[in-house]
């Protein structure tokens, strides 16, 4: 196997094949077996005997030159918006934000950055840049993208994103504030299942308000990995940076939850009471039997919820 080959390959799809551990000040190097897992999972199938590298290789590239542009966009607040460009030949187009916004597009006088031959089609890569005031109208969040050149057409996500921390109303025009950080798992209580959830979260953020502050901070609440024979809880390793994580579901505030007595019985059951007073009652949250015990609800909840859908 030619590793050099199998690295380029991964970088070309946007895999980091080594990275720094500060901890140890040492480069650590991704196994192949783990860019094979990663590239496997993008769909790109790397033969046993790795014969198709290069295929695969060349492959990758003409697809990315023929993608427009990229699939996600960022817009900061007052910057110009920096879009980078592949065509086959130069043209008028436009770029649509949400239904109310089309801007005018001309690729003709724009110096090119690189160009490449695919097929005897020749692409050339430039970049677009569009001034902030054309956005002045749209609002911080995501927006969905259209981008058109003539039949060519690419849509994705554009992010607009603040150059500045978020600021409560409370602390605008004040020379100081006051604010209570906490991770949201040491908030467990007496109601909780041994690890704090979103209804712990709402009545401490309550108090801390009541009391005369101006904000709560927490860490991170993505999905993690809580079942062996991976157990990392870290809000810093998520599994994915999408979804939230549900261990900080309390069930019995959900929609479903009136509606699903079985999720109801369980929770009432001897041996679930005696399981969630072993854990409150710990000094540290014991993540993988945490998610054991309220997995099995969230189970039930989430059927409930389908068949309420008609899903």
């Amino acid at each position: 196997m030619d590793l050099k080959q199998l690295h380029d390959l991964a970088k070309l799809n946007g895999i980091q094949v080594r990275y720094l551990n500060k901890l140890v000040d040492k480069e650590i190097e991704s196994s192949p077996q783990a860019i094979l897992g990663a590239l496997k999972a993008l769909g790109v199938f790397v033969k046993d005997d790795f014969s198709n590298l290069t295929e695969l290789r060349q492959k990758t590239i003409e697809k990315k030159w023929k993608l427009i542009t990229e699939p996600v966009l960022v817009l900061w607040e007052k910057k110009k918006l920096k879009i980078l460009i592949r065509l086959p030949k130069d043209s008028n187009g436009t770029f649509e934000v949400s239904k109310n916004q089309k801007i005018s597009i001309n690729t003709k006088n724009l110096k090119t950055k690189r160009k490449i031959t695919i097929q005897g089609v020749h692409y050339f890569e430039k970049v677009v840049e569009i001034p902030f005031d054309k956005f002045s109208k749209l609002q911080i969040g995501y927006h969905k993208f259209v981008l058109k050149f003539g039949k060519l057409q690419k849509s994705g996500l554009l992010i607009y994103a603040p150059t500045k921390s978020f600021m409560p109303r409370s602390m605008k025009g004040k020379n100081y504030s006051c604010g209570v950080f906490s991770p949201l798992y040491s908030l467990h209580s007496k109601n909780s299942f041994g690890i704090g959830d979103f209804s712990d979260l709402n009545r401490f953020m309550k108090w801390v308000y009541s009391s005369g502050c101006d904000f709560v901070g927490t860490l991170p609440m993505l999905s993690v990995f809580l079942e062996k024979p991976i157990c990392r809880p870290s809000p810093y390793s998520p599994v994915s940076r999408l979804f939230w994580n549900e261990m900080y579901i309390d069930p019995r505030n959900t929609e479903e939850w009136e509606n699903c007595p079985a999720a109801q019985r369980l929770l009432e059951s001897n041996k679930f009471i005696n399981e969630k007073s072993r854990l409150i009652a710990l000094r540290e949250v014991d993540y993988e039997a945490v998610q054991k015990l309220k997995r099995p609800i969230l189970a039930l909840l989430a059927k409930t919820f389908f068949q309420i859908k008609g899903h």
